[in-house]
């Protein structure tokens, strides 16, 4: 049995993965050999497919990083002899389990060992959500965990996981210990599960130019309590500050919120968003505030202030 997993979702491949292993040994003791691609030639597959085991009759050989069936650029990978490994998978073992794997959005539907996998197997493409699916998954996920969890929680949720799986079942174990009454809403969201660095970047950019202090501040302290670095904080602001100022210039050429969210490839919610939280945006003032970023991170670079002080005072004058 041959299998090739691939796609830009890690966590979809490792489920996939398990779940091929676990149905192939039938939830027996597992003979599980990993082989990273980066490192060993598929020869290393032939290899370990040709020793038999005195213990178990069953054998799993999983093939990572294989970026030989890709397009990728990737360099110093092994040379792999594709013909020899063409011949070996056309065997097509009962007893042997071979699953390749590649974190990568596509494969070379030419590459001769795509091609065998398709003859003598299975390809599992494992991609990113559309974002319309992702609002269904959440709520099924969470109803096979027995849990009822509200719209808006769902809402939430997918709000702050961004489109990652990982950052979702992450944030997902720790509302299941959290909420022991089976159900979410969004309060329970809103209280563990982390707003991303982003989204709170974008909110305590809006803050400084619309010159609310004590919410500016009160952000800040609560990024570095989980330990983002100022001079990191400074330049992603800049970086939104200088977005804010894009989205500024494309409304005065009568750009609509669509056409600019296409121009600047992100999304027209994040350009309502932008239009709507920050009052009377002008190119000046933002200059202004970038100009100030931008000796603060001059002066903290040279160790001519304290970085936390510094931004601080910057917060209190602004």
């Amino acid at each position: 049995m041959v299998y090739l997993l691939f796609g830009n979702q890690s966590a979809m491949i490792k489920k996939q993965l398990k779940k091929l292993i676990k149905d192939f040994f039938d939830n027996g003791e597992e003979n599980l050999i990993k082989i990273d691609g980066m490192n060993q030639s598929t020869t290393s597959i032939i290899d370990e497919g040709e020793q038999l085991s005195l213990l178990m009759d069953k054998k799993a050989i999983v093939y990572e990083n294989s970026f030989f069936l890709t397009n990728s650029k990737t360099k110093n990978l092994p040379e792999n002899n594709l013909d020899l490994l063409e011949k070996f998978l056309k065997n097509n073992r009962e007893d042997l389990l071979i699953i390749f794997t590649v974190n990568y959005d596509s494969i070379s539907n030419s590459n001769k060992i795509v091609k065998a996998i398709k003859q003598v197997g299975k390809i599992f493409e494992l991609k990113n959500l559309d974002k319309n699916d992702w609002p269904v998954y959440v709520k099924k996920y969470f109803q096979n965990q027995k849990y009822l969890i509200s719209d808006d929680a769902v809402e939430e949720m997918v709000k702050r996981c961004q489109g990652d799986l990982n950052i979702f079942l992450n944030e997902s174990a720790k509302l299941l210990l959290y909420c022991e009454n089976g159900k979410i809403e969004f309060k329970d969201v809103d209280l563990i599960v982390t707003i991303p660095l982003e989204e709170n970047v974008f909110e305590l950019t809006n803050e400084i130019y619309n010159q609310n202090k004590d919410k500016a501040l009160k952000i800040y302290r609560d990024l570095t309590t989980n330990s983002v670095e100022v001079v990191s904080l400074i330049s992603l602001i800049c970086t939104s500050l200088i977005f804010m100022d894009q989205v500024v210039r494309l409304k005065k050429e009568k750009f609509s919120n669509d056409d600019i969210a296409k121009e600047l490839g992100t999304t027209p919610g994040r350009i309502y968003m932008t239009l709507k939280n920050s009052k009377n945006l002008n190119s000046e003032k933002i200059s202004q505030i970038l100009e100030k970023l931008y000796e603060l991170d001059k002066n903290i670079k040279h160790n001519s202030i304290d970085r936390f002080y510094g931004f601080e005072k910057f917060l209190m004058e602004i």
